[in-house]
């Protein structure tokens, strides 16, 4: 049961992430497709235009089946919560989402420097669900990789050891937060990069 909380935390923040950062066919659809003109035309933000015209707030009920899991998860193992608990969860999915946003964020700015038709979010993708399953069943390289590289251990794992009281990751889950702020910060500044190097369909 302490193996299924582990495993479907990273629903909630996942959840949150697919529905303000729909970037999935960024290359395919501004890029080459030239829909970026378009974008770069508006006087407001075009990561913020993007993110509006995406966004599918439908995608939030990806969330239910995590909550209701963990829920269940938690009545079975006798687990004891606090009021703050609540607003701890809270911050957590919020760090989980934008790290999930800060890194697809990063690899859609590729598509502004890279002559590539094809994207490597799927691949990404995949990596990614190597943060959802606890991190001490791989390697010392991969766990390194999976939490100051590609971060994706704090979206999941780390998370859920704070409620399940794993002592060896508890401090671990604070920073969720913090490198998620981080990712975030670098993956706009990346985009703003990217933007500016940007020349058009027509160039």
């Amino acid at each position: 049961m302490r193996f299924c909380l582990f495993t479907v935390f990273f629903l909630v923040p996942y959840a949150v992430f697919g529905a303000f950062f729909n970037l999935w066919d960024f290359n395919e659809r501004y890029i080459v497709q030239g829909e970026m003109d378009r974008v770069l035309t508006r006087p407001l933000n075009s990561l913020f235009q993007i993110v509006l015209e995406r966004m599918e707030l439908e995608s939030l009920l990806g969330a239910v089946p995590g909550l209701i899991i963990m829920l269940y998860a938690g009545s079975r193992l006798s687990l004891s919560f606090h009021w703050y608990d609540v607003f701890v969860f809270i911050l957590f999915v919020i760090g989980g989402a934008l790290i999930y946003a800060g890194i697809f964020i990063s690899l859609a700015t590729i598509s502004f420097f890279a002559d590539a038709r094809t994207s490597i979010m799927p691949m990404m993708y995949n990596i990614s669900s190597y943060g959802r399953y606890p991190i001490d069943i791989y390697h010392r390289v991969i766990r390194y990789i999976l939490t100051w590289v590609l971060p994706f251990a704090f979206v999941g794992v780390y998370p859920a050891a704070y409620f399940l009281d794993k002592k060896e990751w508890y401090s671990y889950a604070f920073f969720t937060p913090v490198v998620g702020m981080v990712c975030f910060t670098v993956s706009v500044m990346l985009w703003n990069a990217g933007v500016r190097r940007y020349r058009g369909t027509g160039s």
